[in-house]
C-alpha cells in the first residue's frame, strides 16, 4: 500500500482550537502532515496558521439538534470530472475547553469514518486535559502563553502522528465496516440535480463576500480588507425529488423533522462547510479551488438522545457541469414497520447508482428497488422547496393549491 502514495497525494491537516481567556479569543494550534511517513508539511502549515488567523471554528460549526461528526468526500476535479481525484475523511470533535477538526486528503478510499472519528474524539480529550493542565501554570504564572502554545503544539505533533501512522502505516483505520451500535432504519432518500458553478471569487476574510460579477473580476481586496481568491467550485441546486414512506409525518411524534425542508437541510450539512473550503483553499498544496467536493457517507449525532443519524451518497456525473446525487438517510430514532432496515441499504445503493445511468426515468428506478413502495414527489426548484413545510403542501404545489410567490 505504502507505494501506491507519492509525497503529494497524501495530506494530513489538524486544527485545535481553545480560548485564551485573557483577551477571550481563540488560540490555534495546528499540524500538517504529508506522505505515508507523516513527514511534516512546513509550508501548508504555515497557510494553515494565517488562513485561521481570522477564523472561530465554533463559529463555523454552529450545530443546533444534529451534530455532524465526521463525512467522507469525493473530490472531482472540474478539468477532468469524470474521473475520481482524491478522496478525503473529514472529523470533528468538541468539548468544553477544545474544538478539533481533522482533514485528511488521500488516493485512496477505504478509511473507516467511524473508527477514525473515536480516533479524533481521544485526541480531543487528550489536548482538553493538556490545556488545562497548561492553564492552571499559566494563572499561577510558572507558564507563559508562548510556552502553553509550545506545549500544545509538541502534544498535538505526537498524537497526530499516531493517528497518521495507523491509517498509511499499520492499516488500523483502513478497510474496517463501519458499524453503528445502534439498530438504524432508512427513513427517506432524496435525488438532487445540481450545476457546477466554477470561475468564482471570494473574500477570504471573514465576510466570505462572493464576487462572480464580470465587472468585478479585476478587484484585489474587498471591501472589507480581505484578500480575493478564486474560490473552490459551488454546486447550484437545480431539482429536487424525495422518497418517502406514504404519509410519512404521521409516522414520527417530531414532525417538523420530516419536512421536506428539514430533510434536505441534513442531507446538505454533510457537504464540505463553505468557510472551512475557503480555509483549505489558501494551502496550495491541496488546489481545493480546481475540485468539487461530494460526500459519500456522514455521521451525524441526535443531540438530544445521542441517537446516530447516517446519511449515504451516490453521485452521477452527466455532463462536465451537471452532477445528480441520491442520499440515503438512516436513523436510530425510527421503528415504525414502514420504515426499512439498514440492512438493504447496499442493495439499494447499487440499484439507483446502476439506475441513474444515461437518461432515466426516476420512478422507473424507484420501483426497481426496495423503495419502491414508497412515494416519490415531483422534482421541485430550490426556491420552491423553501416554501414548502410538508410533503401534503408539495403534493397540492403541483396540483395547483399552492401559488408560487
Amino acid at each position: 500500500m505504502e507505494g501506491e502514495q507519492s509525497a503529494s497525494e497524501v495530506l494530513n491537516l489538524f486544527v485545535c482550537e481553545v480560548m485564551n481567556n485573557e483577551i477571550d479569543l481563540p488560540i490555534h494550534i495546528v499540524e500538517c502532515l504529508k506522505d505515508v511517513s507523516g513527514e511534516e508539511d512546513v509550508k501548508s502549515k504555515k497557510q494553515l496558521k494565517n488562513a485561521l488567523s481570522n477564523a472561530n471554528i465554533s463559529d463555523i460549526f454552529k450545530e443546533e439538534k444534529f451534530v455532524l461528526q465526521g463525512s467522507k468526500q469525493i473530490f472531482l476535479d472540474t478539468q477532468n470530472i469524470t474521473k475520481e481525484q482524491r478522496y478525503s475523511i473529514f472529523t470533528k470533535d468538541k468539548n468544553d475547553d477544545c474544538n478539533f477538526l481533522n482533514f485528511f486528503s488521500s488516493n485512496f478510499n477505504d478509511v473507516s469514518l467511524t473508527n477514525t472519528y473515536e480516533e479524533i474524539k481521544i485526541l480531543t480529550t487528550a489536548l482538553s486535559g493538556v490545556y488545562n493542565r497548561t492553564e492552571l501554570l499559566r494563572e499561577s504564572d510558572e507558564m507563559s502563553l508562548d510556552n502553553q502554545i509550545d506545549v500544545l503544539s509538541t502534544d498535538l505533533n505526537s498524537l497526530g502522528k499516531y493517528i497518521h501512522w495507523q491509517i498509511c502505516k499499520e492499516y488500523n483505520l483502513r478497510g474496517r465496516t463501519e458499524l453503528s451500535n445502534l439498530p438504524l432504519m432508512i427513513t427517506g432518500a432524496v435525488l438532487v440535480k445540481a450545476y457546477i458553478l466554477t470561475d468564482i471569487m471570494q473574500c477570504n476574510s471573514t465576510c466570505g463576500k462572493v464576487y462572480s460579477g464580470l465587472d468585478e473580476t479585476s478587484v484585489k481586496e474587498c471591501e472589507c480588507g480581505g484578500e480575493i481568491l478564486l474560490a473552490p467550485p459551488m454546486l447550484r441546486v437545480d431539482t429536487v425529488s424525495f422518497v418517502v414512506p406514504e404519509d410519512i409525518e404521521n409516522k414520527v411524534s417530531f414532525q417538523e423533522e420530516v419536512s421536506p425542508k428539514n430533510i434536505f437541510n441534513l442531507i446538505n450539512k454533510a457537504f464540505l462547510n463553505r468557510k472551512l473550503l475557503l480555509i483549505l483553499n489558501q494551502l496550495t498544496e491541496y488546489k481545493i479551488n480546481e475540485k468539487i467536493a461530494i460526500p459519500s457517507d456522514a455521521v451525524f449525532r441526535y443531540k438530544d438522545t445521542n441517537d446516530v443519524i447516517r446519511v449515504q451518497y451516490i453521485h452521477e456525473v452527466k455532463d462536465e457541469k451537471e452532477i445528480h446525487i441520491f442520499a440515503c438517510i438512516t436513523d436510530s430514532r425510527f421503528s415504525d414497520p414502514e420504515f426499512i432496515s439498514c440492512l438493504f441499504l447496499p442493495g439499494i445503493m447499487r440499484d439507483i447508482k446502476s439506475g441513474l445511468k444515461g437518461d432515466f426515468n426516476w420512478e422507473q428506478v424507484i420501483s426497481r428497488s426496495e423503495l419502491r413502495d414508497w412515494k416519490v414527489t415531483p422534482f421541485i426548484k430550490g426556491k420552491e422547496l423553501e416554501k414548502t413545510s410538508s410533503f401534503k403542501e408539495m403534493y397540492s404545489l403541483f396540483a395547483g393549491g399552492v401559488n408560487d410567490e
